[in-house]
Formats: structure tokens, sequence, C-alpha cells
């Protein structure tokens, strides 16, 4: 009896040391950019407020600190930097306390294609021992002209859409190509996440975070599933640099992509 009953101690250990080893599901940080509006109809509403945070968009949150390490306004009448006044949020997610976020308020000059984009210091993630930066973009269409959305810009990771990235219904295939440095991101891993601001609860975990790969090309293909803003990030390599004591770490360079899903009409299933 007392050997079966040893036996049984130590199978139930195993048990227990088995489910605490499954590492939980969980989100990804993501760098945020939400116009107040993707699309400029009336010339009496040029201004549009851009707003950034740093956060797990279908959880809402924890959102962390960031500084905002370049960013600018792009379209066929030049390129302009962004003023940004910073200001606090709730962290989130259950936690106590605040984190810096940004606003900045753009003026739409003309018609044409707006690309937005947003670079974000590198931080130091101490669990996994690496620096991590995101690079972000999304788009303002004005007055119906739609020239220069596929035009990249050049930044050190970038989603060039292949897919017109504004006018998308829910349930729209969008097709895009990550590059790092001028250079497809090859079999990089993708993940996709709702900006959350209907709380949405998840069935389980691993909804939060829609994931798949580009191909050897850096192409991807996602379909936003219903309406609303969609972050997509493309992680990639970023080379390494000083840390710690002046130790090299690998550094996470990530491309995003905020891209807006509009509800079916009426009676259209």
């Amino acid at each position: 009896m007392r050997h079966k009953s040893h036996r049984l101690r130590v199978l139930i250990a195993a048990s227990l040391a088995f489910f605490i080893c499954i590492p939980e599901v969980v989100s990804g940080h993501m760098l945020v950019i939400s116009p107040e509006r993707d699309v400029v109809i009336s010339p009496q509403k040029r201004d549009v407020w851009v707003r950034v945070w740093f956060s797990h968009p279908m959880e809402k949150g924890p959102s962390m600190d960031f500084k905002v390490e370049k960013s600018g306004i792009v379209s066929s009448h030049g390129k302009s930097p962004l003023s940004w006044k910073e200001y606090s949020i709730p962290k989130g997610a259950g936690e106590r306390g605040t984190v810096s976020a940004y606003k900045s308020q753009v003026t739409i000059g003309g018609p044409g294609v707006y690309q937005v984009f947003v670079e974000q210091t590198p931080y130091f993630e101490p669990a996994e021992e690496v620096f991590i930066k995101q690079v972000a973009k999304t788009y303002i269409e004005a007055f119906n002209l739609e020239a220069g959305w596929e035009t990249p810009l050049g930044l050190d990771a970038e989603i060039v859409p292949l897919t017109r990235p504004f006018g998308l219904w829910e349930g729209s295939l969008f097709c895009g190509r990550a590059m790092v440095k001028g250079q497809p991101c090859r079999n990089c891993r993708v993940e996709m996440e709702y900006l959350n601001q209907e709380d949405a609860e998840l069935p389980i975990p691993a909804l939060a975070t829609y994931v798949t790969h580009t191909d050897s090309r850096g192409i991807f293909q996602v379909t936003l599933p219903w309406r609303g803003w969609w972050g997509i990030a493309v992680l990639g390599d970023g080379g390494y640099m000083k840390g710690p004591k002046g130790k090299e770490y690998p550094v996470e360079l990530d491309s995003v992509i905020w891209l807006k899903a509009y509800p079916k009409p009426e009676g259209v299933r």
C-alpha cells in the first residue's frame, strides 16, 4: 500500500508541475495609432485628432509607458513632423496607476492619401532579454482621392499594403508585404488584434490574437472579422543593441498597420 501511495503522490505532483509549466496564452503589446476619422469628406472638418498608446488592444491593457522617437504625416503634398501632447491613461486590465499616451492634431490640406507613422524608442524586456521597437502607421483618405496608398515610406520596419488600406468592409481580405530595413520580412510571425472599445469578451484566451506568418516574399493575408479598428503586427529581426551592463541583446523590430473595417449595410448577410 505504501508503494502505491508513493506512486500516486508522484503522479499528482508531476501532473501539477505539467499544468503549472504551461505558458499562459496572452496577447502581445502593440503600438496603437487611433485617428478619430480615417476619411475626411467635409472641407469644414479638416482637423483630425490622432492618439497613440502602447497596450494589449484586445484585452484593453495592461498599457505601458513608451516614448515617441520619430513620427510624421506623409502625402503627395509633402511630409510634416507631428507635435505630440502627452497625457495619462489608466493601465487597465485590473492594474492600478496610469501610463503615458500622446495625441496630435493634424490638418488635412487637400485631396489625397495621408500616411501617419510613429516609431517608438526601443524598450528592454527583461523577461525575454530582448529590445522591442515598433513602427506603426495608419491612413487617412481625403476628398475621394485615392492615389498613393501603395507607396512605401522607407521606414526601418513597414507593412506595404497590397490591398487598399481604407474603405474596407467587415469580412474584407487584407494583403500586405512586410519589410525590415528594405528587405522582405520572410517567414515572420504575424499578429492581429482588435481594438476593443466595446468590452467584447473572449470565449477562450487564444482568441485575443490571430496569428499567421509571412511567406518567403514577406507577404501575408488576413481577414478583418467584424467592424472596428484592427492592428496587424509583423515581428521582424532588427539586429542587436547594447543593453544593461553593456551586453548586446537582440532587437525585435516590428512593423504595425492599423485598419478600419466598416459594418455591412442592413439587410446584407
